[in-house]
């Protein structure tokens, strides 16, 4: 069945980068207005209300197997890094540099676009590759993320969720983590890994939330109040995964913003079952569907596309990013300037 969670009757105050109206009338879709896929000033209420609040997916364990392997990944402006210890836990920090060797984060890096840095490990910068416990370099890449004293880092949740590593900004940890099990989400799947693929990134010309829903395709379902992927179907984690079935492959996508206009995917394949290698065939049939549907969100993007009905994915995501974005907003306005007796203070 169709999985409806929008948001009704009642107007938020006035805000910069978004519509007034919350009203939704009945039988409508209530989508995001432009400014919120091409505005900076909306990406800076994404990056409060969204990737400093969400469980946000930031790569797949497989990426990190052994002691010493490290995984970048940077959250909106935060470079953050996972770390497999010795004992094969893991633990995410916030990187020592945020700005580079900058004392103040330069012009060039305000643009609302990751930019290629020597300071690998910057918030504004892109990220690079893990780096393994036996690269030859690996020294020298490491400094800037974990410094001489990494024990001295401020720490981030880490979790598991079958292959996938997830963080969590938010020190109060406000937002739980509301995500099915892996059995639930991929019913007869197994995440067995597919040697013969390494994580695949690509880069596409669409903002993060016009991939998301493409991806994903149209019709949001339920299994039991959890979402669920059949065969030749797909399901759409808040915020930032996608996954495709197959008949023989699982395709599991990793949104990260780049730019306002420019998302990077990165994609692993992993077999339906245990014993099955998925072959090339398949890969590759799995990876066309993703190119295609990158495509339409590209054009949405280009164009404009505006589709007013007929998309619940698309409504059901939306409604997701303007509730988290409202939350925000309403938090800010009753939030405590100053402390009263009444009001805790003295």
């Amino acid at each position: 069945m169709l999985h409806s969670s929008l948001e009704t009757g009642d107007v938020a105050p006035q805000r910069p980068s978004v519509s007034t109206d919350r009203t939704i009338p009945q039988g409508t879709v209530r989508l995001l207005p432009p400014a919120a896929f091409r505005s900076r000033i909306f990406q800076a209420e994404e990056d409060a209300a969204i990737w400093t609040r969400a469980w946000v997916c930031a790569g797949f364990a497989a990426e990190i197997p052994n002691a010493g392997d490290v995984l970048p990944f940077t959250i909106g402006t935060h470079g953050i890094h996972i770390e497999r210890l010795a004992d094969g836990s893991l633990v995410g920090r916030f990187n020592k540099a945020q700005h580079g060797g900058c004392r103040a984060v330069p012009l060039q890096c305000q643009t609302g676009a990751k930019t290629k840095c020597s300071f690998t490990a910057c918030g504004y910068s892109r990220d690079r590759r893990p780096i393994a416990a036996d690269d030859v370099n690996r020294e020298a890449s490491l400094d800037q993320y974990l410094g001489l004293r990494p024990e001295r880092l401020l720490t981030v949740p880490v979790k598991t969720w079958g292959p996938l590593l997830l963080v969590q900004l938010d020190p109060e940890a406000k937002t739980g983590f509301d995500w099915p099990s892996p059995e639930v989400v991929l019913k007869n799947a197994s995440f067995a890994e597919n040697g013969a693929m390494a994580t695949r990134w690509l880069e596409h010309d669409a903002n993060w939330k016009h991939l998301a829903t493409c991806l994903a395709d149209g019709v949001v379902e339920t299994m039991g109040g959890s979402h669920a992927v059949r065969e030749g179907g797909s399901v759409l984690l808040y915020p930032n995964v996608v996954i495709l079935a197959d008949h023989t492959v699982t395709a599991v996508v990793i949104l990260q913003p780049t730019a306002l206009g420019r998302t990077l995917s990165r994609i692993r394949l992993f077999a339906r079952e245990a014993s099955a290698l998925c072959d090339a065939s398949a890969c590759e049939a799995i990876l066309a569907t993703i190119a295609t549907r990158a495509a339409a969100a590209e054009a949405r993007q280009r164009d404009a596309i505006d589709e007013t009905a007929g998309d619940p994915m698309r409504a059901w995501f939306e409604a997701k990013v303007s509730a988290a974005t409202d939350a925000l907003h309403d938090e800010v306005q009753t939030a405590t300037l100053y402390q009263t007796q009444d009001k805790g203070g003295w």
